[in-house]
């Protein structure tokens, strides 16, 4: 009797864990925690050959003029902006622009440095560099677009629901160099349609 009673209590106790699994396996597989909202965005480029994520303290700022959305700017860091470094170690940002001259809405479209004049748009690509001269005071100097009129964003996607979606190359020098530029591409952007910061 003492046998049967043992082997009834293990075969209990074998059901019991084997039960236990199967509830916590099932617990695992029905927990299915959504995704950061702010994991689907993204803002990356390829500088020089070299894969850049721009996806930190980043923004989407706009402006709207009678309901049309006339300006842009999308900005962020390659990196967490840490204060505590030296200024010349800080993270580097990379800034996109667009604005109308003419009051139209910016649309899902091509916008290029060769098409922009004073009376359509202008196009904007930007990287800052801070340094610190020998008294201790703190300067930008800047990789542009302008000296080389050399810059393509396009517009893929753009609503309030699903936000604004693109991509964009060119080439930006340094403006105290002529010889020093740097090669943009396979650039890409996506953010949500306000002006929450993302990765702070």
């Amino acid at each position: 009797m003492k046998k049967n009673r043992l082997s009834i209590e293990i075969r209990a106790f074998a059901g019991a864990i084997v039960f236990i699994a199967f509830f916590f396996t099932g617990c695992r597989k029905e927990d299915k925690t959504p995704p950061s909202p702010q994991g689907q965005y993204y803002f990356s480029a390829k500088l020089n050959g070299e894969q850049k994520d721009f996806l930190h303290s980043a923004q989407f700022q706009y402006g709207e003029k009678d309901g049309k959305l006339i300006s842009i700017i999308i900005a962020g860091y390659d990196g967490k902006y840490d204060l505590s470094k030296p200024i010349e170690e800080r993270s580097i940002d990379l800034q996109l622009e667009i604005f109308r001259y003419d009051m139209k809405d910016i649309s899902p479209a091509k916008y290029t440095e060769i098409a922009s004049t004073t009376s359509t748009y202008r196009v904007d690509c930007e990287r800052h560099i801070q340094k610190r001269n020998q008294q201790g005071e703190t300067y930008t100097l800047q990789y542009d677009e302008e000296y080389l009129n050399d810059l393509t964003i396009t517009i893929t996607e753009v609503s309030r629901e699903t936000g604004i979606k693109g991509t964009f190359s060119g080439k930006m020098r340094f403006e105290t160099s002529p010889f020093d530029v740097i090669n943009v591409t396979d650039g890409q952007f996506y953010f949500p349609y306000n002006d929450d910061l993302l990765n702070p």
